[in-house]
């Protein structure tokens, strides 16, 4: 049984049921799409399913240490930061019991004992001192708080209004 939290995506779901690849199995069984809304409460059937996580056997590196999440940071801007790549934020997640959706706090810790998926990029980032923070759901202590942006340039058909 999967139990849906807040923020919980079919992603999350079919992490939480031991893989990234139970994605379809996960949506099947519960007779969604992978792109459905879930609603927080639900418990979703397992899919049955049994995958071994493959991103993580070719690379673990147990000697890395872990790295503490700056004010704005998501598991996206410390799998950049870190392993140089996006897609290196379901290896993350896993590791971290975490989904790649995951909401982080200021000065929690990350495991990082990953090699770098690539590691032009992760050394660019760490020779530059770069460590991205893209969350916007508030603004940083001591700014003033984020403008609503409103407009045709920022509003989605069938979401902001509806076309008749």
């Amino acid at each position: 049984m999967i139990k849906v939290l807040p923020h919980t995506t079919m992603l999350d779901a079919a992490l939480q049921d031991g893989s990234l690849e139970a994605v379809f199995g996960v949506a099947f069984a519960n007779g969604k799409s992978i792109t459905d809304e879930l609603v927080v409460g639900e418990t979703l059937q397992s899919s049955g399913l049994k995958f071994k996580p493959s991103v993580m056997a070719p690379i673990a590196d147990p000697d890395k240490a872990q790295v503490s999440v700056m004010a704005g940071q998501t598991l996206l801007d410390l799998a950049v930061q870190e392993l140089g790549s996006l897609e290196a934020v379901f290896g993350l997640g896993l590791l971290n019991s975490l989904p790649p959706t995951a909401e982080l706090t200021t000065s929690q810790k990350i495991d990082f004992n990953i090699n770098p998926f690539n590691k032009k990029v992760a050394q660019t980032f760490r020779n530059n001192s770069w460590k991205p923070a893209s969350a916007t759901t508030s603004a940083p202590a001591g700014q003033p708080p984020l403008p609503n942006l409103e407009g045709v340039d920022y509003w989605a058909i069938e979401v902001d209004f509806k076309v008749q």
